[in-house]
């Protein structure tokens, strides 16, 4: 993405006929390119009727969303061609949020950053292809992103690429005081130090969401679990947590505003269990991926006497054990998002009757097969797709 070079027609040039209030038009161009969730900085409760939740796919794997995010870039991009009015309206959509796929177009970027770098808001750093390693334009890109609030970081080359110290240096000397958001995928080829992960940790003190971290492969002299010492940060709100965190929090909590948590199923079981415990007295919601048959899987939860709402996230042939898990006695509202069903639906009753007879409250969320929804609609469940609309019988 850079910047518009080249004459751009006058509308009244191109379009013989009475033209719409530019005020009309902003509403139409932030309609025709805003894609769901694309400034949600806090992680909504997906069971929240009242909150304009993502669906639970994109909030479990944030990338699953690159398709609508690149699309909706393609579209801002031209519009902002069609005329110098359109372009002077459009131009603050096409670059508050921006993603990048492939690292041929970072020069570009960071051309256009000096002109229109205080627009940015959100940055998505997907870079899937071999040149990713040409990473020097991204000190210009960061450097120049005075107002960045969201950066996601998700890249796939073939090999691991070290991020240089400098191009760290201006992450996290001019974004991280207004970052809010901040996302870097494990499986992500671009690879920080841990020292420049650490010293950018440190210096995020308005974060409210904590993605997934990228996780690098210690040296000796680092002990197993979390890398990190994660610094106390009083404003976020949800977290993701993933492989070991280690029990710093237990004394005092670490994030003294936490609500939601993500409970990846890598996670370690004991770093969790000491982490859930000292931030129970605040946990509202959570989001558990189950990986094995473990009736103590929501073990850590019992603790968390405020608990509202709890989505498990779980393979088709884990639905047989819920009978017989233990529920957090405050929870209102449960999830069940069963991923990569297949099979006829009269396999799914059958499947789901296993919690039939569950004293839960009164939502499901699945993939779909609306021939149960009578079968829960008389246990007083709720039946959603996985776009969280609810399923009709057939």
């Amino acid at each position: 993405m850079g910047a518009i070079t080249g004459r751009l027609p006058v509308c009244n040039d191109t379009l013989k006929m009475p033209q719409l209030p530019p005020e009309l038009w902003i509403h139409i161009l932030h309609f025709a390119t805003t894609v769901p969730g694309q400034m949600q900085v806090e992680l909504q409760n997906p069971l929240d009727d009242t909150a304009a939740s993502l669906p639970l796919p994109h909030i479990l794997s944030p990338h699953s969303a690159r398709a609508d995010f690149i699309a909706a870039q393609a579209t801002r991009a031209a519009i902002v061609r069609v005329c110098r009015d359109w372009h002077t309206i459009a131009t603050p959509y096409l670059y508050e949020n921006v993603c990048v796929p492939s690292s041929a177009t970072l020069p570009i970027l960071a051309e256009a950053m000096a002109r229109y770098g205080q627009l940015v808001r959100r940055l998505d750093l997907l870079l899937e292809d071999s040149g990713a390693h040409q990473l020097a334009p991204l000190t210009d890109v960061f450097s120049l992103a005075h107002r960045l609030e969201i950066l996601n970081i998700s890249t796939r080359a073939a090999e691991k690429i070290h991020v240089p110290h400098r191009v760290m240096c201006a992450l996290r000397v001019t974004c991280a005081p207004s970052l809010l958001s901040l996302s870097w995928d494990p499986a992500s080829s671009l690879c920080p130090t841990i020292q420049d992960m650490q010293s950018l940790l440190c210096a995020v003190p308005n974060l409210r969401t904590l993605g997934q971290l990228q996780w690098p492969d210690c040296g000796p002299g680092y002990p197993l679990g979390c890398p990190y010492t994660l610094p106390i940060l009083k404003r976020l709100n949800s977290m993701t947590l993933i492989h070991g965190h280690d029990d710093h929090g237990v004394d005092s909590p670490t994030f003294p505003s936490l609500r939601h948590i993500i409970i990846g199923k890598s996670t370690q079981d004991g770093c969790v269990d000491a982490f859930v415990r000292a931030h129970a007295h605040a946990l509202r919601s959570a989001i558990v991926e189950v990986a094995v048959e473990d009736q103590e899987a929501l073990a850590p939860l019992m603790a968390c006497e405020q608990l509202d709402s709890l989505v498990l996230h779980m393979a088709p042939d884990m639905v047989r054990a819920l009978s017989l898990w233990r529920m957090p006695l405050s929870l209102r509202r449960l999830g069940i998002y069963v991923h990569e069903v297949e099979g006829e639906a009269r396999e799914l009753v059958v499947m789901l009757g296993h919690i039939s007879t569950m004293e839960a409250p009164a939502f499901l969320r699945s993939d779909g097969f609306a021939l149960v929804y009578r079968l829960f609609a008389r246990a007083g469940w709720r039946l959603e797709d996985r776009d969280g609309c609810l399923l009709i019988p057939l």
